[in-house]
C-alpha cells in the first residue's frame, strides 16, 4: 500500500527564499529607479546642518555636514580684517548682526555698468534698515578689467555710479594671495569665482546662505536678499525685546 509524503518545509529553506527574493527586488528597484537619494529637503532640517550652495546652481540652497570634529571654534566671515580701499585696515566684526553681499568688482567689465547701478540701488534701498550693506572688493584676475590703482577705481565708482557702500583694495580671489575672508566664502560655499561681479550673500552670522555668478542680474536674488535683511531686523527685534523684559 502505497502512503502519500507531504515533502517537509524546512524553515531554513523559507529564509533563503525570503532573503533572495528582498535581494533580488532591490537589484530590479536599482536598475529602474537608480540608487535611493536623499531629500535634501529632510537633510537641511537635521541638527548639526549648515546651509551652502556647493553641487548646484548658483542661488540654489542645500545642505551640508558640519558637525565639529574637534573642539576648534567654528569660523565666519566677520572674524577676519581686510584693508579698506584708502588703505586702512578694517574688522569685518563691525558688520556682524547684518546681512552683507560681498562681491568681486571691476571697472571694465561688460558686466560693470549694470551690476553697479543695480547695487547702487539695492544699498539705497536696504541700507536704511541698518541690517544690511554691499562690501564691493575690486579685482583684475579675469580679463584683466580692473587695472587702475584703488584712488581711480573709487573716483570711478564714485563719479560714474555714485557708489555708496564700503570698497575694499584690490585682491586676488583665486589661485595664489587670497585673503583669509575670501578663502573662507569660497572654503564654506564650496564655489569660486570664475568671472567679475560674483556676488555672495552672508547672514548676519557671518555665514554664507547663498552665492550667483556675474550672468544672474542683482534684480532677479532682490527678493531673496530683502527676505534676509527682514530675518534679521525681526531676530533684532525679538533680541531688543527680550532684552527689555529681562
Amino acid at each position: 500500500m502505497e502512503t502519500s509524503m507531504s515533502p517537509k518545509i524546512c524553515p531554513k529553506n523559507i529564509l533563503n527564499v525570503v532573503l533572495f527574493s528582498f535581494f533580488f527586488v532591490n537589484i530590479f528597484n536599482e536598475i529602474l529607479c537608480g540608487p535611493a537619494t536623499i531629500d535634501p529637503l529632510k537633510v537641511k532640517k537635521k541638527p548639526g546642518y549648515r546651509p551652502s550652495t556647493g553641487g548646484l546652481q548658483p542661488g540654489e540652497i542645500v545642505y551640508e555636514d558640519v558637525t565639529p570634529t574637534t573642539d576648534e571654534p567654528e569660523k565666519d566671515f566677520y572674524m577676519f580684517s581686510v584693508t579698506d580701499i584708502k588703505g586702512k585696515t578694517v574688522s569685518l566684526e563691525e558688520y556682524r548682526g547684518m546681512v552683507t553681499l560681498v562681491v568681486n568688482v571691476a571697472s571694465e567689465c561688460g558686466y560693470t555698468d549694470s551690476h553697479y547701478k543695480a547695487l547702487v540701488k539695492l544699498q539705497n534701498t536696504l541700507a536704511p534698515s541698518g541690517k544690511f550693506t554691499v562690501l564691493a572688493f575690486p579685482c583684475n584676475q579675469f580679463g584683466a578689467q580692473e587695472p587702475k590703482d584703488e584712488p581711480s577705481i573709487e573716483k570711478f565708482a564714485k563719479e560714474k555710479y555714485g557708489v555708496n557702500f564700503p570698497m575694499f583694495s584690490k585682491i586676488n580671489v583665486v589661485e595664489k594671495d587670497i585673503p583669509e575672508a575670501w578663502k573662507f566664502l569660497e572654503d564654506f560655499s564650496r564655489l569660486v569665482p570664475n568671472w567679475n561681479f560674483w556676488k555672495y550673500l552672508i547672514n548676519p552670522s557671518g555665514h554664507v546662505i547663498a552665492t550667483w555668478g556675474p550672468w544672474i542680474p542683482v534684480e532677479d536674488v532682490i527678493e531673496q536678499i530683502t527676505e534676509a535683511v527682514h530675518a534679521a531686523a525681526d531676530d533684532l527685534v525679538v533680541s531688543d525685546t527680550i532684552h527689555e523684559e529681562l
